[in-house]
């Protein structure tokens, strides 16, 4: 089976014409090389839990969204590909399990490579692109999920994130601050407490795409997973719709003050 990526199109009656989405770390397909031990729950404890979930109600605002299909465990999309094997390869899940007996060679390395981040980062450039032409700015938001919980390095005390939603905007690089300083006032404004940057300051996707100089602004949006699911693994119906909701609202709300302000 060969990894792919899925590319959903809005159509015309899009909300936000110069919004450009992705959600690099969904993906729960196992292609059928990826020879892992460990078991698929500590795969899944792994992924962006049904972050193409929660995020679903954001698509029809969108021109265009990216999605991968295969799972970040499988190559992780969101890291710089050119060290070999590097963190492109994970080999342990975050629970610590191993996920490779042996791990994948460089002839696999750049098989994935081919199959898993270049038609994905060709799909997402040329989105932005086709937006960037049409309408002169672009507004790209990188979709992610992240632990409930994180061990405390001087204590090793296992504690809950202090926020619920954090953004990243490469520490200013990666977008325009009155874009990022609308995106968290959404979110605050819809009910979270929200974080700059902090332990995720924006990976590989939005310091390729983002360029505030060329109009391009990029950020990297993080939900906590206690937000939408239980345990960090199995899906809330009631958590999962007041999400919805409450992220719909700060990001259409966010797009409606910009669309006053960039032109």
């Amino acid at each position: 089976m060969n990894a792919s990526t899925t590319v959903v199109h809005a159509g015309k009656k899009t909300c936000h014409p110069t919004l450009v989405l992705d959600i690099p770390h969904a993906g729960r397909i196992y292609p059928v090389d990826y020879t892992y031990i460990c078991t698929k729950v500590s795969l899944q404890r792994t992924e962006d839990r049904f972050a193409d979930l929660l995020f679903e109600s954001l698509l029809p605002m969108a021109s265009a969204s990216v999605i991968a299909n295969f799972s970040r465990t499988y190559f992780d999309i969101n890291r710089s590909p050119f060290i070999y094997p590097g963190p492109v390869i994970r080999t342990k899940c975050v629970d610590g399990s191993t996920i490779y007996k042996e791990e994948p060679s460089k002839e696999q390395y750049y098989q994935r490579l081919e199959d898993c981040l270049v038609p994905y980062m060709d799909s997402l450039r040329k989105s932005v692109q086709d937006v960037l032409l049409q309408h002169g700015h672009v507004i790209h938001l990188n979709l992610h999920t992240f632990c409930s919980y994180r061990i405390d390095k001087y204590s090793g005390v296992r504690e809950k994130h202090p926020f619920q939603i954090y953004i990243g905007d490469g520490n200013g690089t990666t977008c325009s601050d009155f874009v990022t300083d609308a995106f968290i006032c959404g979110f605050r404004d819809a009910g979270f407490s929200v974080s700059l940057n902090g332990p995720f300051p924006g990976g590989y996707i939005v310091r390729e795409v983002g360029n505030p100089s060329k109009r391009i602004h990029s950020l990297q949006i993080e939900v906590m997973r206690d937000v939408y699911l239980k345990d960090d693994l199995h899906l809330d119906s009631k958590k999962l719709k007041t999400a919805q909701q409450k992220i719909n609202t700060a990001v259409s709300s966010c797009l409606s003050d910009l669309s006053q302000v960039i032109s």
